[in-house]
Formats: structure tokens, sequence, C-alpha cells
């Protein structure tokens, strides 16, 4: 639609010149005699006009200019893709995906259609085939991070625990400014916990709090280390789980931030304190 408006006022632009012209013409030819200085009027009228016409093709080759670049085919079928699989079509969307990468094998989206191809197949429960895909991403690959995070995810949701560990520690080590860096320690901190390698789950939570404060993961690391202390059998310390809960409290309530303000966690937290209180510490604060 821009095009065709943006075209629309190109063709107004030239009408609208090519009008002026001869408006102007006529006007001055009106006033000419036929006295001696009739050719030197006319002569001076084509130079104005000369120049008049010059500068709309000047304005029409800038308006040009400006005009976006069409769409590649290849940017148009992955944003289909990406649509379809936001709306939950996974079948539509691995559809212009296949196309894309049969099409056009050397594509600058290629990376971008492996990895919503590896999350259709995983979604559907193809584990080994959505890890094939991801294994084509290229180390030099800006897609690269989030082929290690997908595929920690796939190996954690198949119960491969010890592959989840490795893929979330190395996009954690070589990625640490990413922004699934601290999404990564958080998910390697209940693997830890849940495999019973609990001092290595609380060095992870701590490294959260201490490294992402500012991530939105800060909220959960606090309460995974509530949860270490309040279930784990060798690091059980109640009163260190009530500090916990206690400061996350009151990052939310006193100090407003809104990473705990907003927590979804925050009621848990609550309710976890207030049992501590009444059952183990007798108090109501």
């Amino acid at each position: 639609m821009k095009m065709i408006i943006k075209i629309m006022f190109i063709a107004a632009l030239s009408a609208s010149a090519v009008s002026i012209s001869a408006e102007s013409i006529e006007d001055r030819l009106n006033i000419v005699t036929d006295s001696e200085s009739s050719s030197d009027n006319i002569s001076e009228l084509n130079k104005n006009e000369g120049d008049k016409s010059s500068s709309a093709f000047t304005v029409q080759k800038k308006v040009k200019a400006e005009l976006p670049p069409p769409a590649a085919e290849d940017k148009i079928l992955l944003e289909s893709a990406v649509n379809y699989f936001s709306n939950g079509d996974y079948s539509s969307s691995l559809m212009k995906i296949d196309e894309l990468l049969s099409t056009y094998p050397a594509s600058l989206y290629l990376d971008q259609a492996i990895i919503i191809r590896a999350k259709i197949l995983s979604k559907n429960g193809d584990y080994k085939n959505a890890a094939a895909e991801l294994s084509k991403v290229s180390k030099e690959s800006g897609e690269y991070p989030v082929s290690l995070y997908l595929l920690a995810e796939i190996y954690k949701n198949a119960k491969d625990t010890n592959h989840a560990r490795e893929m979330f520690l190395k996009l954690a080590s070589m990625f640490p400014a990413n922004d699934l860096a601290d999404d990564s320690l958080l998910n390697l901190g209940d693997i830890y916990l849940a495999d019973g390698l609990s001092e290595k789950a609380l060095e992870t939570a701590a490294g959260i709090i201490k490294n992402y404060s500012d991530r939105e993961t800060v909220d959960d690391a606090y309460f995974l280390l509530g949860k270490i202390f309040m279930q784990d059998k060798n690091l059980r310390d109640l009163q260190k789980a009530r500090q916990v809960y206690k400061k996350f409290i009151f990052k939310a309530e006193v100090e407003k931030d809104p990473y705990f303000l907003n927590s979804p966690l925050l009621n848990r937290v609550r309710i976890n304190y207030d049992n501590l209180n009444k059952y183990y510490f007798n108090e109501k604060n």
C-alpha cells in the first residue's frame, strides 16, 4: 500500500509539473506582442520552463530513491512461517520453512529457518530430528546461542540431563552477555538440584543473583535459593530459607523492585515465609 501511494504521488507530481508548464506558457504568450522583444521573451520563457522541468525530474528521482526495496521472497517466507508458528499453526509454518530451505539453500535467513523447524519438530516430540537440525547451525552464526539453548531444552525434555547440563553450561560460558545466558544458568541450577548436586545448584543460583541482578530471572534465582535451603537434604537450613524469602518480600514491597513486585512467585514466597514463621519460628514476621 505504501508503495502504491508513493507511486501515485510521483505520478501526481509529474502531472502537476506538466500542468504548471502549460499554464505558464499560455499566460506568458498572451502578454507577448509583435514587438521586436517577442523572440527574447519566448527564449527566456523556454529557459525558465526547462529549469522547472529539470527540477521536477530531480524531485521524482529523489522520491523514487526513498522507496523501500521490495522484500525478498525468502524473507517473506520466513515471516509467514513465524506468523503461523506464533498462531500455533505448526503444519503451515513447516510448509513455509521447507519451501524456503529447498528454494533458497543459500538464504541469509537459513539459520533462522532451521531454528523454527527444530522448534516445530521438538513440539511434535521428534527430539532426534530436532537435534539434528540444530547441529546444522555453525558456531559463527548469530543463531548459534539460540541453537545451544534449544538443544539443551530438547535434552531436558528427553530426560537426558547430562547432555542438557552440558549445553546450558556451554551457552552460559561461551556467551555470558547473551540474553539466554541467565536462563541457561537457571535451568542448570534446577537440573543440578533435581540430580542431587545441591552445591552446584547453590553456586549457580548465587551466580545469577550476583551477575544478572538486572535480568528478569533474578527472582527465580532467589526462589531457587530458598528451595535449596528448604528441601535439600544436605543443605537444609530453614533459617537461611527464611532470610531469603524475607529479602524477596522486602525487595517487592519496600524497594518496589519490578522483578520482585511483579513476580509470579511472590505469593508462593509469602506462603513459604508465613509457614516457616508459624511452624518453625513461632513468629508473625
